[in-house]
């Protein structure tokens, strides 16, 4: 949940005014399973290109075999909320029953030098660092604690740069099964300013 957390803050240029808050629905807080009791990076204001460090506790209380995720996008215009639509091919958007086994197996096997500074393979290797594992399915019960880890932000591809000035939420919620319960749930607001043009591929 967190890289595609990340995956989506890094479709801007530079974003402030970041907060997080834990989504579950109360129906569903009996069936959690993922937890974020921190989320934070430094400086709050993200260049790309530049850098940051980001700390995170991220907790999974049992297993979870084949997790999926809904992903919505929604940006404010006028005050208005706005879904946007899902790019396939990046996972940017309001996506359904996303499968995170595939999108962590196509990092791991992914092989090619030019995808190296990919998001996803930086991701990858930051998550292996912290936990000394790579990710992979079924995830295992584990507590992941990463505090203040450098991470390089690159310049973005086009496709992201569609995305214009404003404020945006970004919702990220994990399910066992299409119709759920959700098991975790994290909802990241920001503002997004000075976006423009970039080269690199998010995931690889």
């Amino acid at each position: 949940m967190l890289r595609l957390t990340l995956y989506s803050i890094c479709a801007a240029v530079l974003v402030t005014a970041i907060s997080y808050r834990d989504c579950v629905p109360a129906e569903d807080k009996k069936s959690q399973v993922i937890f974020v009791s921190n989320l934070a990076w430094v400086p709050e204001k993200l260049t790309f290109p530049g850098n940051l460090s980001v700390s995170v506790n991220l907790t999974f209380n049992r297993n979870v075999s084949k997790p999926i995720i809904d992903f919505e996008l929604t940006r404010y215009l006028f005050g208005f909320p706005l879904k946007l639509p899902c790019r396939d091919s990046t996972v940017v958007g309001t996506c359904n029953n996303i499968n995170i086994c595939w999108l962590f197996n196509r990092s791991l096997h992914d092989h090619d030098p030019k995808n190296y500074n990919s998001y996803g393979h930086k991701l990858e290797r930051m998550m292996n660092k912290t936990s000394g594992h790579f990710w992979e399915c079924p995830i295992k019960a584990e507590n992941v604690v990463v505090e203040n880890e450098p991470f390089e932000l690159t310049e973005l591809s086009s496709i992201v740069h569609l995305l214009a000035d404003g404020d945006y939420t970004i919702k990220v919620m994990a399910k066992e099964n299409k119709t759920g319960p959700i098991i975790g749930c994290i909802e990241v607001n920001a503002t997004i300013t000075g976006s423009g043009p970039g080269s690199s591929s998010i995931f690889g």
